[in-house]
């Protein structure tokens, strides 16, 4: 995907978000990497730890649930920071861990669910914001990996970047890219239009509630930062 406003997302067992641009992006932060892709382009993105091994885990734990789809946007009040392998972008801390914020005894197994996808795709929205920065808000999102399989998440996910989001009949997009590369190396121009196996619309007032959601949401790490630096001592 070359053309602006438009992202590719991979949730896999890791997850990545990346956009490309004609030119490098400074990012004196280090929240984004800049890769040469050709001699016209350069992708811009951030990578995750916490993409489908926190569903995973989530499954393994409490054994497999199907997510309720008449449950509230928040999940009645709880959040999930996705952080259980810690976490590369935005934060780089190797100590930061997940957590249920907010659990009552009015939640239950379906309602952690539902935090736990929030939080996964909350997380992926807070890498995309310094993308954004870039002055290139995105619009469309193609995505790839086994967190799609997920309807509920995929449906999460447009609604959190209000952004239209592509599934591909394709799911392996790297190695797929890879090729694409080796052939024009080569001169052979190739088709890069590929088929799509389904697309989710955003909702606008779900979009707005998440924007709500999030602004609680992305204050919890500076507050459990120091939290987690002295359970690494303890």
């Amino acid at each position: 995907i070359t053309e602006m406003g438009k992202a590719v997302m991979s949730i896999g067992t890791s997850a990545a978000i990346r956009m490309t641009h004609h030119t490098p992006i400074p990012d004196v932060d280090t929240q984004l990497f800049n890769y040469i892709l050709d001699e016209k382009h350069y992708v811009i993105g951030g990578p995750s730890n916490n993409g489908g091994v926190v569903y995973e885990w989530f499954q393994e734990t409490f054994g497999t649930i199907e997510a309720a789809a008449d449950l509230p946007i928040g999940s009645a009040r709880l959040l999930f920071l996705p952080y259980l392998m810690g976490e590369r972008a935005p934060v780089w801390n190797t100590d930061a861990s997940a957590a249920f914020i907010g659990l009552r005894k009015l939640h239950t197994t379906a309602h952690l669910l539902q935090a736990a996808l929030e939080g996964i795709i909350l997380n992926l929205y807070q890498i995309a914001q310094s993308l954004e920065q870039t002055e290139t808000k995105i619009e469309e999102i193609y995505a790839s990996g086994g967190f799609t399989k997920n309807e509920t998440a995929m449906q999460i996910l447009a609604d959190v970047f209000n952004a239209k989001v592509y599934l591909q009949t394709h799911q392996e997009g790297t190695a797929l890219g890879a090729a694409i590369l080796g052939f024009q190396a080569l001169g052979i121009t190739v088709n890069t239009v590929l088929p799509e196996k389904a697309s989710f619309s955003p909702n606008a007032s779900a979009h707005q509630q998440y924007q709500a959601l999030f602004e609680i949401w992305s204050n919890l790490y500076g507050q459990l930062k120091e939290s987690f630096a002295a359970l690494r001592d303890f």
